[in-house]
């Protein structure tokens, strides 16, 4: 029985050796061809490196390119997710004073502005494109044509988007808007791209609509846009200011009957004269009253006397007029 085994054993230990030499000799060919791993922290890997110490792997070059992010343009400069579709913001539209120099052009400041002559003799209240007086201060819409209107108690931006033809969103857009309800009043908003309709301008004034000056002295102020003196704001200013010393008497323009007599915000103390046919004169920041309510006056009678009640820097008097509620150029109705 024992003989038999040995002979087994004898006929297959070389198939056993061969098959172990095959084994020994396809893992030491995988060592060769594979990259060289860092033993230094796996002490097995590090035992078997020692064990088999095959040589410095065979490097391997290639050909493939290297992907890099692709460079910025110093000069570039950041854009906006508008800009990247190639359309330019632009900025708001503001409103400006421009004081006109020699040689000036209505058309040369409206290209400098970025607006029209058009706008720029509505704002002003110009009868005429041609004709801008050296050192005249204009109001001006930068960036767009259109027209200035400052809000009155009861407006609504939706009754001022029919008034002027203009959606309620490019008038809140123009005027940076918050909120579209919180209107102020006297808040000036610009009215971009409004129809230019004509303003209410004084008519030619006929024999029976000419007034007397209420007083002598020098206009401080015109009729028209002006910077507020007191709070900077550009606004329309809607009589002329005739300056004069303090307590000087101030004088009916014409006959007529007072319908007020009192303080009234900005004008301070104020007299009110209606002379009929809807013409009506307004008397200023007077210092103190001559007249009463209901009181018939003629031409030339003494109504008040000059001060600086309400919104003023200085003596004068605010001198106005108006036709069917319309406020007039006053000086279309002096001699």
């Amino acid at each position: 029985m024992h003989l038999k085994g040995i002979k087994i054993i004898g006929r297959i230990a070389p198939t056993v050796l061969y098959c172990l030499g095959c084994l020994l000799l396809g893992i030491c060919v995988g060592l060769a061809r594979t990259p060289a791993v860092s033993t230094a922290k796996d002490p097995i890997l590090a035992s078997s490196a020692g064990f088999f110490d095959l040589g410095e792997p065979e490097a391997f070059e290639t050909n493939a390119p290297v992907p890099r992010e692709p460079e910025k343009d110093p000069g570039s400069v950041e854009t906006s997710s508008n800009e990247s579709t190639g359309r330019a913001v632009k900025p708001s539209p503001k409103l400006v004073t421009y004081v006109v120099q020699q040689g000036d052009t209505l058309s040369a400041i409206a290209r400098k502005f970025d607006t029209t002559p058009d706008s720029i003799a509505y704002i002003n209240n110009l009868s005429s494109l041609d004709r801008i007086v050296t050192g005249t201060e204009l109001s001006i819409i930068q960036g767009a044509s259109g027209v200035v209107k400052r809000v009155e108690p009861g407006d609504t931006l939706w009754d001022i988007s029919i008034c002027y033809g203009v959606s309620v969103n490019d008038i809140v857009e123009a005027n940076d808007i918050l909120d579209p309800n919180d209107l102020r009043e006297g808040q000036l908003l610009i009215i971009p791209n409004a129809k230019l309709t004509p303003m209410p301008q004084a008519k030619t004034a006929s024999r029976s609509d000419t007034l007397s000056w209420p007083l002598s002295g020098i206009i401080s102020s015109p009729f028209g846009w002006r910077s507020h003196p007191i709070s900077g704001d550009s606004r329309y200013h809607e009589g002329i200011d005739i300056a004069a010393t303090s307590g000087t008497p101030v004088r009916a323009a014409a006959a007529g009957t007072v319908t007020h007599a009192s303080w009234l915000g900005g004008y301070g103390r104020l007299v009110i004269i209606s002379h009929g046919n809807g013409l009506e004169t307004r008397y200023g920041h007077l210092s103190s009253y001559a007249v009463n309510v209901g009181q018939k006056v003629k031409a030339g009678d003494v109504v008040g006397y000059v001060g600086q009640s309400g919104d003023a820097t200085g003596p004068h008097c605010h001198f106005e007029v108006r036709k069917d509620g319309q406020v007039q150029n006053p000086r279309s109705y002096l001699p």
